[in-house]
């Protein structure tokens, strides 16, 4: 559905409300935006959030179909990408952020801090793998 109303205000949307024949595609715009006026016009004129349920948009699914999308979106990842982004980083960081970065996870797991469960003899293992893909260097 197209946005007819996308530059108008939210004053001039509720002027628009008075004609309810216009009250689907003031939904529809409102359903966009979330300032706390907007929801409040979005409430009153009867719009209804959409219920989730966790099911794809096709409809209902089975976890197997649901297991097979997901290792086939898995294996457009890089050997790299994939062991970069358990760190919180991507491929498309410059070697020095990378690098940066693993300092700084070297500093929170020595601190004894929080770390998500990670420990040192994995950040080391990911240094040697980053080493061996030529992510990183000794430079």
């Amino acid at each position: 559905m197209a946005r007819p109303y996308v530059s108008l205000g939210i004053d001039d949307l509720v002027a628009l409300s008075a004609d309810p024949t216009l009250h689907d595609e003031i939904i529809h715009e409102l359903s966009f935006r979330r300032t706390s006026k907007a929801q409040a016009l979005f409430r009153r004129l009867g719009g209804k959030k959409p219920s989730y349920t966790g099911q794809s948009f096709a409809g209902s699914d089975s976890g197997e179909s649901y297991q097979k999308r997901y290792e086939a979106l898995r294996q457009t990842f890089s050997e790299a990408g994939d062991l970069l982004a358990q760190w919180g980083m991507t491929e498309m960081l410059p070697q020095n952020i990378i690098k940066i970065v693993i300092h700084e996870w070297e500093l929170i797991i020595a601190s004894g801090q929080d770390a998500n469960g990670q420990k040192q003899e994995d950040l080391e293992k990911l240094k040697e793998n980053l080493e061996r893909l030529g992510i990183l260097s000794d430079e």
